[in-house]
């Protein structure tokens, strides 16, 4: 009565039922034993050992801290890229997304870097300010690469889309390939870089002061 539609309720299932839901749901990341944790990884699929006794413990707010700790080494452990790769094959190639992944990250970690030298907008003197800066200047940056109407209703709104119009200026004459992405990715590698400049210059930064 308590399942929602599309819950699949398996009583005493055995392996092979077991392996043809996860066939059919292909999911994220599976909370299990570790018994049927050896099961998961033969289809190539995170897991998390729900055993407070191996991991964990996972009561309490600590707990919730365990449980993304957890669920984030299982979803982006090595293991996970590297059973992709068909141990039989003399020269293993990663999948096409793979390598398309690695591409995007490499221009995310080219814009990142090209920012960090040359922008001051970064490294205003306060966390809020310098998160507001951010969020607002590659806001601005994605709408006019995305080549979106951009309207600026305040002063602050004005002077991020004036670093903005900068920044891309900049970015098309020395990063060249960026104008050949299409409007997602656009999206995509933006919003990772301002992930990325939001972890160096507040989250990780060692300044006690911000």
């Amino acid at each position: 009565a308590r399942g929602q539609e599309g819950t699949i309720y398996i009583d005493d299932g055995n392996e092979l039922e077991f392996f043809e839901v996860l066939e059919m749901i292909r999911p994220d990341v599976v909370l299990t034993g570790p018994r049927v944790g050896a099961l998961v990884k033969k289809l190539h699929l995170p897991y998390v050992n729900g055993h407070g006794y191996h991991n964990g413990p996972y009561m309490g707010f600590e707990g919730a801290v365990n449980m993304a700790r957890d669920l984030y080494n299982a979803i982006y452990s090595p293991l996970m890229q590297l059973a992709a790769f068909d141990v039989r094959d003399d020269a293993p190639k990663a999948p096409a997304k793979t390598k398309e992944i690695e591409h995007l990250n490499e221009k995310v970690t080219n814009i990142t870097t090209y920012i960090q030298e040359r922008c001051l907008w970064q490294f205003h003197s306060r966390a809020w300010d310098r998160e507001e800066n951010i969020n607002g200047v590659i806001k601005k940056a994605a709408e006019l690469l995305r080549g979106e109407r951009s309207v600026q209703e305040t002063l602050t709104g004005k002077l991020h889309y004036a670093d903005a119009k900068i920044l891309v200026s900049e970015l098309k004459r020395n990063l060249p390939w960026i104008k050949e992405l299409d409007k997602e990715r656009v999206k995509s590698v933006l919003e990772s870089v301002k992930q990325n400049l939001v972890g160096i210059a507040i989250s990780g930064s060692l300044n006690g002061e911000l």
